[in-house]
């Protein structure tokens, strides 16, 4: 048996290390590798964004597929200014 943590991360803001896109699907995948917090993911990106690698993502959508593997979706970070 393998041991198994589990870490809070307060805000699943991180910052993309890699990216690609995979052409064998229906239509293009952009998916990449993301740090939050010390843990690197692997996720699909939102296939609207223009990746680059450094830029900030935030996660939007997380969980475990029904065949049992987890799986993250990032999207672009946007920094929402406070009312004035």
């Amino acid at each position: 048996m393998s041991r198994v943590r589990l870490r809070e991360i307060r805000t699943p803001v991180g910052h993309l290390i890699e990216y690609t896109t995979a052409y064998n699907m229906s239509g293009p995948l952009k998916f990449g590798i993301v740090n939050i917090g010390g843990i690197n993911l692997i996720g699909s990106l939102n296939s609207t964004i223009s990746p680059s690698v450094g830029m900030k993502v935030k996660m939007i959508n997380c969980g475990i597929s029904p065949n049992g593997t987890p799986f993250y979706e990032f999207d672009k970070y946007v920094r929402r200014r406070g009312k004035s």
